[in-house]
C-alpha cells in the first residue's frame, strides 16, 4: 500500500478527518497532504486538521485528537448522552490542573480544570454525531 492509499484509508476510518499528527504516527511524509490539497481532495480546516472535500469537519473528534487530555464534560456530556435537548453553542471540556490550554481552544470551548488524580475518573467513550469515538465523562460523574 502506497502513502496516498494509507492516507485515504485513514481518512475513511476517521469519517473524513485527518490530522498531520496521524501522518507522523504512520511514518507518512507530510508533503502528501499538500498534494491532496492541491488535487482538491482535502481542505485545511485548522492548524494540523484536514477534512475530505466531501465531508464535514468533526470538530469534537479533531480537537480531542490534537489535545489528548481534553475530555468532554458538563453540558456537552448531557447532550451526548441524550439527557438534554438544548443545542450546544460551545463545547465544555475538562483538563487536568496545570494543563496549558492554547488560545484557539479556550476561545471556542468552556474549559474546566480538575485535580490530576480525578481527571480520568468516570471516562466513557461515545460516538460523535459524525461517528468517531470521543472521550466523555459518564452519566454518573456528570450528574453527581
Amino acid at each position: 500500500m502506497n502513502y496516498l492509499e494509507k492516507i485515504e484509508e485513514l481518512i475513511k476510518r476517521q469519517n473524513g478527518t485527518i490530522l498531520s499528527a496521524d501522518l507522523d504516527k504512520h511514518g507518512i511524509p507530510r508533503k502528501y497532504l499538500q498534494r491532496l490539497i492541491f488535487e482538491g481532495k482535502l481542505e485545511r480546516c485548522d492548524r494540523g486538521v484536514y477534512v475530505a472535500i466531501d465531508a464535514i469537519e468533526d470538530e469534537m473528534f479533531a480537537m480531542q485528537k490534537k489535545y489528548s487530555k481534553l475530555i468532554y464534560s458538563h453540558e456537552t456530556v448531557l447532550f451526548m448522552h441524550d439527557l438534554s435537548d438544548r443545542t450546544l453553542f460551545e463545547y465544555s471540556a475538562t483538563v487536568p490542573s496545570g494543563y496549558k490550554v492554547v488560545s484557539n481552544v479556550a476561545d471556542r470551548f468552556k474549559i474546566y480544570y480538575v485535580k490530576k488524580e480525578l481527571h480520568e475518573l468516570g471516562v466513557a467513550s461515545v460516538k460523535s454525531s459524525f461517528g468517531n469515538q470521543i472521550k466523555v465523562y459518564n452519566i454518573e460523574r456528570t450528574i453527581s
